[in-house]
């Protein structure tokens, strides 16, 4: 079958690929004759000398194998790059892409790749698809004229597209190819510098601590090269390596300071600080006491080497003088911390003031002492108590202590105990004043225990001329002499309690609230017979004995004038006649009182 034929028709007849082998195989083998022994010779059996003679003396005269045959899956690859234009940067004014440019021999088509980098922003892949890419200008007759691979060679640039691509390298294959087609290759060219990525090479290798050539895009992770070091492969330099498998999760951990009070309302922070043994990394939180007020973020300082003497010279300036990244001697290292030693983190002077017990014990293990721990005055402003303003008379006093506490002011939300308004006492007082008017007038004070508030009633009296009722209001009053609430003691017969500027003294109680005052004894100390008897003990005169009869009983008025000299109010008196001391009508029996004083 001619060659001309197959190609025309871009088929191969299965007979042509028995075996490995592209001959066209004989009539006589057809038909079960002898068999060459080219036939069946395989590629992988013939000597490299042999196999690649045919592959480069290709001459399409003397060959009966079609051309797209014979070099199917031949493939020239050279590498290169053009130049983008970069506008309105202040990093760089081009941008190098690297390419690989493949030529198919079997049918002069052209490829580009460009290399995909990781997190490059540009969408890299299949540059130009795989098709015959026709020259700028025409052949001398006027014809399209296509590249062919005499066309392409290392330190030639070659236009496609408007593109310029220069060819700096190429693979042994396409040098074997071009050196026995008669064509010299020059030797590799460097590329040249693109400014982003030496910036970004420079800023991965501050932020991993290591040589970011494989890929500078990727962070490297301990675990990762870790396991794949385990199988095999070279990570990183062994002392790295063995720091990550003996150190692995081991941190230091210190408790420092920053001092920002020379500055306009400035404070002092507290920080921690981690070191990772594993990596020589640091790590700095700020601590914050409850309340302070500070909006909370995460790290100060998030986990990366850290610079002894860190240098400040713009964002680029660094990177784009020195690319590679600076020594190991210029890092902090687990040796170089040590209480009272300062760190700076962002133009921030940071105080090492103490360790926890662990990492003390670290570095005792390894013969360091860290230090006696800087203690520093208390640097927390203990809060003022509260003082309320002064009662202006508006309103209750609660609802205006409310609004001091509240934005918005809130009514006062009363207890179980304020809502219960069963228990009140009630004592029969009258007017502490000289005026004729007001000397016969009574009144009914009211005291509620649930709120300690009071209100005061006027019986109507006949032919008083006043018409009696509501004399004040429930409400709650201050003591005049001590500027707080009156109190449950504050309330017993012969008291005097001024109300709104208005005294009043308490002439009797009712059973009710007789009764309850002598269940409390401690609320109510004058009802309390026992603390009466014992005042009696302390201050009672023999004398006293020979005024009253040994079998004597007095009412009321009569005990308080015999005993008005042991500085008894009349309420320890009524607590005596309703005690043990008191007859059977409610005197005071004279012979029982002296039983009681006996004991």
């Amino acid at each position: 079958m001619p060659s001309e034929f197959l190609q025309k028709q871009q088929n191969v007849p299965m007979m042509f690929r028995r075996h490995g082998d592209v001959t066209p195989k004989t009539k006589g083998h057809a038909l079960g004759g002898h068999v060459p022994a080219h036939v069946y010779t395989r590629q992988l059996d013939i000597p490299a000398a042999e196999k690649v003679a045919p592959l480069i003396a290709f001459d399409p005269s003397k060959s009966k194998v079609p051309n797209f045959i014979a070099l199917d899956k031949k493939v020239l690859r050279f590498e290169g790059y053009f130049l983008e234009a970069v506008h309105e940067s202040n990093v760089e004014n081009y941008r190098v892409r690297k390419c690989v440019v493949l030529y198919y021999l079997e049918d002069n088509t052209i490829q580009i790749i460009e290399p995909k980098i990781e997190n490059s922003g540009i969408l890299q892949g299949n540059f130009v698809k795989r098709h015959r890419i026709p020259k700028p200008e025409s052949d001398d007759d006027g014809n399209m004229a296509y590249y062919t691979f005499l066309d392409i060679n290392i330190g030639t640039q070659v236009t496609f597209y408007g593109r310029t691509f220069h060819i700096q390298t190429a693979d042994p294959f396409t040098r074997t190819f071009l050196t026995s087609q008669g064509i010299h290759v020059p030797a590799d060219q460097p590329t040249p510098r693109d400014a982003y990525t030496v910036i970004r090479h420079a800023h991965m290798a501050r932020e991993t601590g290591q040589d970011m050539d494989a890929n500078y895009g990727k962070k490297q992770y301990p675990m990762k090269e870790f396991m794949e070091a385990s199988l095999g492969k070279f990570a990183r330099p062994p002392d790295h390596r063995r720091r990550f498998v003996q150190h692995d999760r081991h941190v230091l951990r210190w408790f420092a300071l920053w001092d920002d009070t020379s500055k306009l309302y400035g404070t002092k922070h507290r920080y921690i600080l981690h070191f990772f043994l594993a990596d020589n990394t640091v790590e700095i939180r700020e601590s914050y006491d409850r309340n302070s007020g500070c909006d909370p973020f995460p790290k100060l300082l998030n986990r990366s080497r850290l610079l002894k003497q860190p240098k400040f010279e713009g964002p680029f300036a660094t990177a784009l003088t020195h690319a590679a990244p600076p020594p190991e001697d210029d890092f902090f290292s687990w040796e170089h911390l040590a209480v009272g030693v300062t760190v700076t983190i962002y133009n921030r002077n940071i105080l090492l003031l103490d360790a926890d017990e662990s990492t003390r014990e670290w570095y005792l293990d390894h013969g360091i002492d860290v230090g006696t721990a800087l203690v520093l005055p208390d640097m927390s402003e203990k809060p003022k108590p509260f003082v309320p303003p002064p009662y202006n008379g508006i309103g209750s006093e609660i609802d205006s202590l409310g609004s001091c506490y509240h934005l918005t002011p809130k009514p006062h939300r009363k207890s179980m105990e304020e809502t219960d308004n069963k228990i009140i006492l009630r004592f029969c007082a009258h007017m502490d004043t000289t005026k004729p008017e007001d000397v016969l007038r009574r009144f009914i004070v009211s005291f509620m225990i649930c709120d300690l508030s009071i209100m005061v009633m006027e019986p109507p009296q006949r032919n008083s001329g006043i018409g009696g009722g509501k004399f004040m209001e429930r409400g709650i009053h201050k003591e005049p002499r001590r500027g707080t609430p009156f109190a449950k003691s504050d309330f017993y017969v012969g008291a005097r309690i001024e109300v709104v500027g208005q005294g009043f003294i308490l002439d009797n109680l009712d059973e009710y609230s007789a009764k309850y005052m002598e269940a409390n004894p401690k609320d109510f100390p004058h009802a309390d017979r026992d603390r009466v008897l014992r005042k009696l003990k302390d201050t009672w005169r023999p004398a006293l004995w020979h005024e009253v009869d040994g079998d004597a009983e007095l009412t009321e008025a009569q005990a308080r004038r015999w005993l008005g000299d042991l500085d008894l109010v009349h309420h320890e008196v009524i607590a005596l006649l309703r005690g043990p001391c008191a007859s059977e009508d409610g005197k005071l029996d004279v012979a029982k009182l002296k039983a009681e004083l006996a004991k």
